[in-house]
């Protein structure tokens, strides 16, 4: 999916005196969209104006020129908005946009007339999505949080045969949102690098191997076996498709068993250490992209130090990331801990949002998943809107009774 930066981001940083009672001023939030859709409807777009220390929301539609105005309580404040947009040939635009650190204060209300241009991120629809993800486990027969049974499911979101050969998955750093990532620029905005933790996988086959029919979902599991045989609570992944196993090395361990007859296996294209064994997407809240190398093959691609780095900021650390570029991603998922643990690690360009579950811990035995959009000729369309906030739910696994 080619998703292209438009606009200008101007970051806005001022400090004030927040007074305790509630006084309320004035705000004005410009969308400055590209040439091409010049002619567009603005005013069924809707900003969203979110208190960051109390969540108390705000939403406005544009006027004619893209503008949303809005009266507003003394606070820290950050605006967003998702919008669709289906041109005369049919292509789907999705646009997002989103600006932090808005200060409205007494010492501020003077630039109150001056609107805050927000960046805007458009995309069209992607072919293949992260459909559902599965990562905090259940509860087993002994009482304990199970954590072994956790899969990722990709699916093919069009009208089109999609094919997975060379389709890469990672995970980003860092792998809970319980802290900033250090993977930002002076300014605290996050590089346009994509900074992958542990490990990478690639599925096989060159160009037409492998391909996944329109509405067709391909199940990846951390331990493709049956689970529900061990832990009647658990999923069968026997019959999953795909496993994060390889034979280049011993991947045996308690946690991760070799997979049953019949899965196929990913290849696993880097690893921050060798005696990294696992590919630990359980029990907290992780990012997760596919993306595609492009111009090289994927052993080159990791094995030019360019491509590899420490973590910026003087950490002690001696863990090494793999640098994906954010224009190779196809899609991504941001999933946080949880409202007040929902440091992003994914740039507004792969996803604006992002998603917890609700009471979600080990052992609870929930998912995330995309909503259903519309359903086509008996092929269900999952909402893809580049923004985890409003493209997921909470559900009972799909495969749970499989």
């Amino acid at each position: 999916m080619k998703k292209y930066i438009y606009s200008l981001l101007a970051l806005f940083f001022m400090t004030g005196c927040l007074k305790d009672e509630k006084i309320y001023t004035g705000i004005q939030v410009q969308l400055d969209f590209p040439e091409e859709f010049a002619d567009m409807d603005r005013t069924p777009i809707v900003v969203t104006l979110r208190n960051t220390s109390n969540g108390v929301q705000y939403k406005s539609n544009c006027n004619a020129n893209g503008t949303a105005s809005f009266n507003a309580e003394y606070g820290f404040y950050e605006a967003s908005f998702q919008h669709k947009h289906i041109a005369d040939d049919g292509v789907i635009h999705i646009f997002n946009g989103r600006f932090e650190n808005i200060v409205l204060s007494r010492e501020t209300e003077a630039q109150a007339a001056t609107p805050f241009p927000m960046e805007i991120i458009t995309a069209t629809t992607a072919q293949v999505i992260i459909k559902e993800f599965y990562h905090f486990g259940c509860i087993g027969n002994d009482g304990k949080n199970y954590t072994y049974d956790t899969y990722l499911s990709i699916y093919n979101n069009s009208n089109k045969v999609a094919y997975l050969d060379s389709i890469c998955i990672g995970m980003v750093t860092p792998m809970t949102s319980n802290s900033p990532s250090k993977f930002v620029y002076d300014n605290g905005v996050l590089m346009d690098s994509i900074p992958l933790d542990q490990m990478a996988w690639q599925f096989p086959g060159t160009g037409k191997d492998y391909p996944l029919q329109p509405g067709e979902e391909c199940v990846i599991a951390y331990s493709a076996i049956n689970h529900k045989a061990l832990h009647p609570n658990s999923i069968d992944l026997s019959k999953a498709d795909y496993a994060f196993w390889t034979e280049k090395f011993d991947m045996s361990s308690a946690q991760v068993q070799k997979p049953a007859i019949g899965v196929k296996h990913l290849e696993c294209i880097w690893r921050t250490k060798e005696n990294t064994k696992a590919f630990p997407i359980a029990n907290a809240a992780k990012a997760m992209i596919l993306f595609k190398i492009e111009g090289v093959t994927a052993a080159q691609y990791v094995a030019n130090p360019k491509n590899i780095t420490k973590a910026p900021g003087g950490t002690s650390s001696s863990l090494d990331y793999l640098r994906i570029p954010k224009q190779w991603v196809l899609d991504g998922i941001e999933c946080v801990t949880s409202a007040d643990k929902n440091n992003k690690r994914l740039v507004t360009h792969v996803d604006a949002g992002y998603f917890f579950i609700e009471g979600g811990a080990a052992g609870c035995g929930l998912a995330a998943i995309r909503k259903v959009e519309e359903v086509v000729d008996g092929r269900i369309i999952y909402q893809d809107t580049n923004n985890s906030t409003l493209d997921l739910e909470t559900t009972v696994p799909s495969w749970k009774n499989k």
